[in-house]
């Protein structure tokens, strides 16, 4: 038969084998938790410059002229706009312009540009 000191071990090794399980546990999980990269805030930087607009515009050319249509996108104070041909620069003319707008103008277009002064945009370019 067994004492009672021998039977008092048994519960205490394994009690001590359980804290031992469970803090080894815990420290693997901490240690997976603490390696992961944690995402990093957004820095987005303030600038005083509105957004360049952005446009679509369609050209459709006959024999003597071009016609350019906004197709879509921004609405756009004309004279901010030029259309930049094979012979010079023209003006969209005055007003907004918006989606649907059209502007027959003189020659091959090559590109259609917005500027607010400082800074030009290039919104379509027409090409071979």
């Amino acid at each position: 038969m067994a004492t009672n000191t021998q039977r008092a071990i048994s519960p205490v090794i394994g009690t001590v084998a359980l804290l031992i399980i469970t803090v080894l546990l815990a420290a693997t999980v901490a240690g997976f938790v603490l390696m992961m990269d944690m995402p990093t805030e957004p820095s987005f930087e303030t600038t005083d410059e509105p957004d360049a607009p952005t446009a679509d515009f369609s050209a459709s050319a006959s024999r003597t002229a071009t016609t350019l249509e906004h197709v879509g996108g921004d609405r756009l104070d004309a004279a901010r706009v030029t259309i930049v041909t094979a012979d010079g620069t023209q003006s969209w003319g005055d007003g907004e312009i918006q989606e649907g707008d059209r502007v027959s103008v003189s020659g091959d277009v090559e590109r259609v540009e917005w500027s607010d002064g400082e800074r030009t945009v290039v919104l379509a370019e027409f090409g071979e």
